[in-house]
């Protein structure tokens, strides 16, 4: 009776601390040449509605894109997307964050796999650049 009640208690405490940490965030960015911030700005539009995720708020002058995913099947908590676009002369930079709210969700990798997504699917839209 004694182990079962030490237990519970850890099996809580573990959960109460899951509840409390915060989340975490995949990122990762690409340098994209030889298109314009309008191509590439049209292509991450493009791409995150692809991939079932729903833009919530969308700034083109500040080159930041926030979207939500469509009915998420692995979690409770979904990850929100986040693109930001930035362009100069002479290159176009992307950066894809993933906030990972859901501790049991990112077991299975979702929000890594969510950019490696994004990114694959921006380099198609794009044509293939890498």
């Amino acid at each position: 009776m004694r182990k079962m009640k030490t237990g519970i208690l850890i099996a809580v405490l573990l959960f109460s601390a899951a509840c409390f940490m915060p989340p975490r965030v995949n990122m990762a960015a690409q340098e994209i040449t030889g298109r314009t911030f309008s191509e590439v700005w049209e292509a991450s539009l493009r791409t995150i509605g692809d991939m079932n995720f729903a833009v919530v708020s969308m700034n083109r002058r500040g080159g930041l894109i926030g979207a939500d995913p469509a009915g998420y099947p692995y979690h409770h908590y979904p990850p929100l997307l986040s693109v930001l676009v930035r362009g100069n002369s002479r290159a176009v930079f992307v950066e894809c964050r993933v906030s990972q709210m859901g501790r049991h969700g990112e077991a299975i990798g979702s929000g890594r796999r969510t950019v490696r997504e994004f990114f694959t699917a921006l380099n198609y839209h794009l044509g293939g650049i890498r």
